[in-house]
């Protein structure tokens, strides 16, 4: 016996006809009329009698309709305490990590609408290096860690979003190389630059660089842009960075030139494989695989590269 069949015959109970029942319930009347007579079948006893048009209730649809509403009942009372449950569930703080890019927009409009079906759970953002996003993600205190290529992930589970950030220069608006619409490594020649101190990422950089990093004379590295920029600000040098880590502290003081060839990073998110996931943490894991379903990126492939 279903609940739903319950439903229908407590309809047809309290309207008092097959028709008005099936009109309040969206349903055919013969559907209807079918379903009541499966369930007097099942029950082996008449439900009804019809007089005049009218459903009247016998004994044993008393009897029934009694339970019905009890049956309902609990059954709405067990659906709400399990939807406090699983909102219950639902709640904590989960910690992702992120490097200094645009990348990191991607999970604004997740996140957003898990506050909306979750309101109680809680979200910490932290910004740092590869380095220090990978450092926390192995500790255990990070969920989540959303880094760029080159990246060693074979440690991590990890899923591909479909944004490519640009690797360029930025430089000080009095730079000459200010009014480049892109900048070449022999652009750099005796231009003083503030390198990134990953050494996946010097390496990363030697196709741009086409053997003339010899050339450019580093002043200095630096593991976060943000770091770097008041160097530039000063005109103490020109940094090597991505695009997104600069483009929202862009001011009249420095500008960002691209680099010639262009060189792009994939940006990857990345969990900790024996790690386990919290029933929060696989609702985020799985809304980024809808969004961002990995037949989408294969189809669009953006490759770590050198164009």
């Amino acid at each position: 016996m279903e609940l739903r069949v319950l439903r229908y015959f407590i309809t047809i109970a309290e309207e008092g006809s097959i028709s008005k029942a099936a009109e309040k319930l969206m349903i055919t009347q013969p559907t209807l009329s079918r379903q009541l007579k499966d369930l007097e079948q099942e029950l082996g006893e008449p439900l009804f009698i019809r007089e005049h048009k009218q459903m009247i209730l016998t004994e044993a649809g008393h009897f029934l309709k009694d339970r019905a509403v009890d049956i309902l009942e609990l059954s709405m009372q067990t659906e709400e305490e399990f939807e406090r449950r699983r909102q219950a569930l639902f709640s904590g703080q989960k910690a992702i990590g992120c490097i200094e890019s645009e990348s990191s927009q991607l999970l604004g409009g997740i996140i957003e609408d898990l506050l909306i079906d979750y309101p109680h759970v809680n979200f910490q953002l932290y910004s740092g290096t590869s380095d220090d996003i990978q450092d926390k993600l192995d500790k255990g205190i990070l969920d989540f860690g959303l880094l760029l290529t080159p990246v060693n992930v074979d440690r991590y589970q990890s899923h591909f979003l479909p944004v490519k950030e640009r690797w360029g220069v930025l430089v000080g608006s009095h730079s000459h190389l200010a009014k480049f619409p892109r900048v070449t490594v022999t652009d750099m020649e005796n231009i003083p630059v503030i390198f990134p101190n990953r050494k996946e990422i010097k390496d990363f950089l030697i196709p741009w660089a086409r053997g003339h990093q010899d050339n450019m004379v580093v002043i200095g590295s630096s593991n976060l842009a943000f770091n770097a920029i008041p160097l530039v600000e000063h005109e103490i040098g020109a940094l090597v960075c991505i695009e997104g880590a600069v483009k929202n502290r862009i001011n009249a003081e420095v500008t960002f030139v691209p680099m010639e060839p262009s060189l792009y990073s994939e940006t990857i998110l990345v969990w900790k494989e024996s790690r386990y996931l919290s029933l929060v943490a696989q609702e985020f894991l799985k809304r980024i695989k809808v969004y961002y379903p990995a037949e989408l990126l294969l189809n669009n492939k953006v490759t770590t590269q050198v164009a």
